[in-house]
């Protein structure tokens, strides 16, 4: 029988014989507290900080100026076991919004132990993204933004063999993940007719691919997306409310399975809009449906400052976590 250190050798060796991974980790949602809380249904929403993600045509019509901080988990199992795949997406971001212009920091980290980068189930893999971003808008007459984030990215890939006893997910996070730089670009538009809104957005448009010493090659493949909101200020209700609806285009490697998710989601401001409610609801439009559902909530604890909660349940794995943020506008 194979030793640790000739295990993690001929592992090695697998590794740099195979073709170039495919990035497990960034669905449209691993980012936003609003966002999760719409059920993802954010494309043609994006009028916060965090439309340096979902759309980058959003800065021109948010808050003059606004930062965001959030951090986010997907686990599925709850509680992992070696004996069975398993998967953990953390993210942390910071994003802040001037007139016409963001800045963006977000790491996203897939750690999994479901074969993801095509070696055995039992083996761990770890993907870890972080990308910098500023992104430019420009509005062509009176109703139509386009924008694009320039992008710098550090990512990587590492694949390992499971200590014996540990917790393989907390041992996935642990990896020490080599990384290689790239350029990038994302690229949206928006459309606003009065109350309504019509969006898209496209990450990934020159797929990097990005290698770092023995670990395979990483590609980050193009995400679309599209969507429609409406904002509407229902009779007796006394808050405004939003309804919006988005739609992936393209489909997403997921540990979960393949992923093309189709939301919806409506929000409410109450109490002179102090207090944010949201609920939303997506399926994967690919394989099996796995339905989820989300709800949200928002605190307004100055003109300025708010505190954003998140929490998605369901059947699909890739999406089922929390999310928390605090939010700053001017």
């Amino acid at each position: 029988m194979l030793g640790p250190r000739c295990r993690s050798a001929l592992l090695g060796g697998v590794l740099c014989l195979g073709t170039a991974v495919t990035a497990h980790a960034q669905v449209f949602e691993s980012v936003g507290v609003r966002a999760q809380g719409l059920g993802g249904a954010f494309v043609a929403v994006a009028d916060d900080a965090t439309a340096t993600w979902w759309n980058p045509a959003g800065v021109a019509g948010g808050p003059y100026a606004g930062a965001i901080v959030e951090g986010g988990v997907v686990n599925a199992p709850a509680t992992p076991s070696a004996d069975e795949p398993a998967w953990r997406t953390t993210t942390r971001a910071v994003s802040v919004v001037l007139p016409s212009m963001g800045l963006s920091l977000y790491r996203v980290r897939v750690s999994d132990t479901s074969g993801a980068v095509g070696i055995a189930p039992a083996a761990l893999a770890s993907t870890l993204v972080s990308s910098y971003g500023l992104t430019v808008g420009q509005s062509l007459g009176d109703h139509l933004v386009v924008a694009t984030t320039l992008k710098l990215l550090r990512a990587g890939t590492r694949a390992s063999v499971p200590a014996s006893g540990a917790n393989p997910l907390d041992a996935a996070d642990a990896l020490d993940v080599p990384l290689a730089r790239s350029g990038d670009l994302d690229v949206g538009a928006m459309l606003r007719l009065g109350a309504l809104r019509l969006g898209g957005t496209m990450h990934h448009v020159t797929e990097p691919t990005l290698q770092s010493g023995l670990e395979p090659p990483l590609t980050l493949h193009r995400q679309a997306r599209v969507g429609a909101a409406l904002a509407t200020r229902p009779r007796g209700l006394g808050a405004g409310v939003l309804l919006s609806a988005d739609a992936d285009v393209l489909v997403t490697p997921n540990p979960s399975g393949d992923v093309r998710h189709a939301a919806g989601g409506a929000e409410a401001w109450l109490a002179g809009g102090r207090v944010g409610v949201r609920t939303g609801a997506s399926v994967n439009t690919v394989g099996d449906r796995r339905p989820a559902f989300s709800t949200g909530g928002s605190v307004r604890v100055s003109s300025g400052l708010r505190i954003d909660v998140a929490r998605t349940m369901g059947q699909d794995p890739s999406l089922a976590g929390w999310a928390a943020g605090l939010s700053v506008n001017f």
